[in-house]
């Protein structure tokens, strides 16, 4: 009997904190600048469905022999970066992008920094991690995610933030 109300106990215990985290979870993600696992490695017309038409598309070589388009929203706060119809990266830009006195993305804490992309550290535990002082990386993510990499970093502001679906090219 003891044996029986233990089980049960840690059963109710359970389903109570994946609950309370799948919460926090859609929280997070209502108030994210974008939530990133959504966009990994979809093709041009899913992204056309999720954004809209781009306002700025561009065909460019990277490494002399690759060949990329990146397709712009909102002033380039979103940059798709696609390889043969195929999302590979994202890079959000902070408003110094298109002006040097514009915000920088604010946050306080690791957890917050992943927050605007609608992750939490559950989501980046198994990652490796690395601190220049001015840029904070991880790679390896999840299925979903190869690397994230938080680029000029200063008084707890970001500017540019770096997502890659898919290793081998970036």
């Amino acid at each position: 009997m003891k044996k029986k109300l233990i089980i049960l106990f840690l059963i109710i215990s359970s389903s109570l904190l994946i609950s309370c985290s799948s919460e926090n979870k859609e929280e997070i993600k209502k108030t994210s600048l974008i939530n990133v696992e959504d966009y990994s490695l979809i093709s041009k017309k899913e992204l056309k469905k999720l954004m809209g038409s781009p306002q700025q598309k561009e065909e460019w070589t990277y490494n002399y022999s690759i060949p990329l388009t990146t397709w712009s929203y909102h002033d380039h706060r979103f940059e798709f970066i696609f390889y043969e119809n195929q999302l590979i990266r994202l890079n959000i830009n902070s408003e110094k992008y298109n002006d040097l006195n514009g915000d920088s993305f604010p946050y306080n804490s690791d957890e917050d920094a992943l927050h605007l992309l609608g992750l939490t550290s559950d989501d980046v535990s198994f990652s490796k991690r690395k601190n220049t002082g001015v840029a904070r990386r991880y790679t390896e993510v999840n299925s979903k995610i190869y690397d994230i990499w938080f680029c000029d970093i200063n008084n707890n502001k970001v500017d540019t933030i770096k997502i890659t679906f898919a290793s081998g090219i970036f």
